[in-house]
């Protein structure tokens, strides 16, 4: 079976455990396909996609035609039947076969994520939370990091904001239950991906103090306010410096200061289940 990875630098592709050489070239042009795999391209819409390096002449079909039989050679080595991943339309035009059996990190995250989202925040249970933390690891880092092109930085964008949505869906079950430790896993994976997030800055400064870690909720504040600053030109929200002011006079702060602004944005839910814990 072939296994393809885009989450990373650039597309890496295994058969059988066994890496695939593939050029450049070829890694772009699949890559593409595979992420419109519901589509067939022509040849000059795939010549497209390369941009040529300085001095060198524009890619043209005739290149494209030669990265396809490479791309046949590797994906498609004798007795393997041609067309077996790579499949040629009546009108010529070029795409992955829809019933090639074939394993994606960016397809298993999707429908993991998808699966976790469709799920109200008052139905989560642990098991969906264990779920949210594999999902969330299969996109480790962003999709082909290494890629320019407008297609790869939208696609790269929307699975970026969907592994934002299921991270911050399972903050919220976290705040809801009082799971801190986890809580914080999925908050500090928010502020990598996303800095300027101040509501999950908050929330881990809270959590922090309800484990007895003032320091760390102190510093906090201050690594968001120098983000805030940097890149808005604004100052932490409120209830942040609230909250950073009574742990700077060394005072213990009162529950309400410490109420989650994660769960106040989410308005009236259903009662909690009962406690469970981390």
């Amino acid at each position: 079976m072939l296994t393809v990875r885009l989450f990373g630098d650039d597309l890496t592709a295994f058969h059988d455990d066994r890496e695939l050489a593939l050029d450049p070239s070829c890694r772009m042009i699949l890559a593409f396909m595979l992420l419109h795999r519901d589509r067939h391209f022509t040849r000059q819409s795939l010549a497209e996609l390369a941009v040529p390096a300085t001095g060198h002449a524009p890619v043209t079909i005739a290149d494209v035609n030669l990265q396809l039989r490479k791309l046949r050679a590797v994906l498609e080595p004798e007795p393997a039947l041609r067309g077996t991943y790579i499949a040629v339309s009546l009108g010529g035009e070029v795409g992955i076969n829809p019933h090639a059996t074939c394993w994606m990190d960016t397809v298993e995250f999707e429908l993991c994520a998808e699966a976790l989202l469709a799920k109200p925040i008052d139905m989560l249970s642990l098991d969906d939370v264990e779920a949210a933390e594999a999902t969330t690891k299969l996109h480790a880092t962003d999709l082909l990091r290494g890629y320019g092109a407008a297609w790869a930085v939208a696609e790269r964008d929307r699975l970026r904001f969907l592994c934002l949505d299921v991270l911050t869906h399972a903050l919220v079950y976290t705040c809801r239950h009082d799971l801190r430790r986890v809580g914080l896993h999925f908050a500090t994976r928010i502020v990598a991906m996303d800095p300027c997030r101040e509501d999950v800055h908050f929330e881990i400064m809270r959590m922090y103090v309800q484990t007895g870690q003032a320091q760390l909720a102190i510093r906090q504040y201050e690594h968001c306010r120098s983000i805030l600053a940097d890149r808005l030109g604004v100052q932490p929200m409120v209830e942040m410096q609230a909250l950073y002011d009574v742990l700077a006079r060394g005072e213990p702060p009162a529950p309400k200061t410490l109420e989650s602004v994660i769960l106040r944005a989410q308005g009236p839910m259903a009662a909690p289940r009962p406690a469970v814990t981390a």
